[in-house]
């Protein structure tokens, strides 16, 4: 995706900067998934044959606690976008009820004007008949 990420309008299409989210939930999960392969076989008591165990699941930890965190901010971005959407939801949906009032009230208008010009019409048609036309 980066690749067609262009950063002098990034502004544009890139808003709340969810690009440079994703690049770091990605790092995370690469990192974390390097940090967990070479970790150490331990016991129920926490013993290893590694010297250096601590150092390597502290690092995991670490990783794993960063990608929930990124995670978080993930959840808290779709709430915006969901909230947003809704809003956008409403908009359309205000819009196409006033452009249903507007057609409405044409409607209207329009079957006035036929009903005055019937009854102009059926008036006219006595007033004919009545003076022999």
């Amino acid at each position: 995706m980066s690749s067609l990420l262009l950063p002098y309008n990034r502004r544009s299409y890139d808003e709340g900067g969810m690009h440079d989210v994703f690049q770091r939930v990605d790092k995370c999960a690469g990192e974390l998934r390097s940090a967990v392969y070479p970790l150490p076989r331990v016991d129920e008591r926490g013993r290893s044959e590694c010297p250096f165990k601590d150092e390597l699941y502290d690092k995991a930890e670490g990783w794993s606690d960063e990608l929930k965190r990124q995670i978080d901010q993930l959840r808290d971005h779709r709430e915006g976008a969901r909230r947003a959407m809704q809003r956008c939801e409403q908009a359309e949906r205000n819009r196409h009820r006033d452009q249903l009032q507007r057609i409405d009230a044409k409607i209207d208008q329009a079957v006035g004007a036929l009903k005055d010009a019937a009854t102009d019409v059926a008036g006219r048609c006595a007033l004919s008949t009545r003076i022999g036309l």
